[in-house]
């Protein structure tokens, strides 16, 4: 019983498993802890400079403004036993008004034993948490900036609570591939019980990155450094590089100094598919020039995988879809588009 407690605590926001023994105003929502997305968990969590896709909603909301088209991206998350996460999220970039982005995100505990003061067994019990996100992000030449909010749900058995947060951040993509970021996240009052309310964990992030074209065609590389200043636990790093090492596929590497496990090392891979008609065939093609105009690149299918150690709680697999669409941003041929051949989130 001791264990199915602690583990729902550790992942319910209200972390009401353990009411009887925390003192009001100290219980964190927890899950908002929780990484999202095979690439930046692969990457350490070092993301506030990189983020450049979807995902940046999650890290750093000015990231959105330099997403060239549509992204829709489905995860699923085998976190522990009996604990699932599933997250979804697209964003909209267009021409003149910036970038907008949503995305909804739950993880759910299975049903587990519980006992009442007396510890006498009671009937089994669930948990499920819910964050709704909206962002909006706009840029001016290579600097960025990007805001978002997010309403939050949590509930523990009968017992539920709601509450709202903000995010905000700034990207500036300087010469020569260099990147600067930071973000500051889960900003507010926290969820509203009926006695008391649970503090967020607000965070802010300060990263630099590199990133560019490897050693031969078709390939790159990033990598990222990253501080993380919590608002309940201790500063730390994050570190994360990405080798692609073909136009269709990379590997990833992170270090999270934020994990409890005695090696916090994280490791993924992606692979992206571009499909649609291409010159010299009507099949996919990962070196064929695409037979439509630049502004019309192939719809491409992009597959994420991270593998990450929980220390004691074991190890986490995270695996989602992205479907990149649409014409780029600025509905022209721009030189980045020149010549395309699809690069795995390499330079756009």
């Amino acid at each position: 019983m001791a264990a199915s407690l602690c583990l729902a605590a550790a992942l319910s926001w209200s972390s009401l498993a353990s009411h009887a023994s925390a003192a009001p105003g100290t219980r964190t929502p927890e899950f908002l802890r929780i990484g999202l997305a095979p690439r930046p968990v692969a990457l350490g969590e070092s993301y506030a400079a990189l983020a450049d896709d979807v995902h940046a909603l999650a890290y750093n909301p000015a990231g959105l403004a330099f997403v060239d088209r549509q992204e829709l991206s489905l995860m699923h998350n085998i976190y522990v036993t009996g604990v699932h996460q599933d997250y979804g999220a697209y964003v909209l970039p267009t021409r003149r008004l910036g970038s907008l982005a949503v995305s909804a995100n739950q993880a759910r505990v299975a049903p587990f034993a519980a006992y009442d003061a007396n510890d006498q067994p009671l009937s089994p019990v669930s948990a499920d948490d819910l964050a709704l996100s909206g962002a909006y992000a706009v840029s001016w030449r290579e600097f960025a900036v990007g805001v978002g909010g997010k309403h939050l749900r949590s509930r523990l058995a009968e017992v539920s609570a709601s509450g709202s947060a903000w995010d905000a951040g700034a990207l500036w993509r300087l010469p020569h591939g260099f990147r600067l970021g930071g973000a500051i996240l889960h900003m507010g009052r926290g969820l509203r019980y009926e006695r008391e309310r649970a503090p967020l964990p607000t965070t802010g992030r300060a990263a630099g990155a590199w990133k560019g074209p490897f050693l031969w065609p078709g390939s790159s590389f990033a990598a990222s450094l990253e501080g993380s200043f919590q608002s309940d636990r201790p500063s730390y790093v994050s570190a994360g590089a990405e080798f692609g090492l073909l136009s269709f596929a990379c590997l990833r590497v992170g270090y999270n100094g934020g994990q409890s496990d005695d090696i916090p090392v994280s490791w993924g891979a992606g692979f992206k598919i571009p499909f649609g008609r291409l010159q010299g065939g009507g099949g996919p093609s990962w070196t064929h020039k695409p037979s439509a105009p630049p502004d019309r690149p192939p719809t491409e299918l992009l597959i994420d995988y991270a593998f990450l150690r929980l220390g004691e709680l074991g190890i986490t697999h995270r695996m989602s879809i992205t479907l990149r669409f649409g014409r780029p941003r600025d509905h022209g041929p721009p030189s980045s588009w020149e010549g395309y051949e699809p690069v795995y989130h390499g330079p756009r």
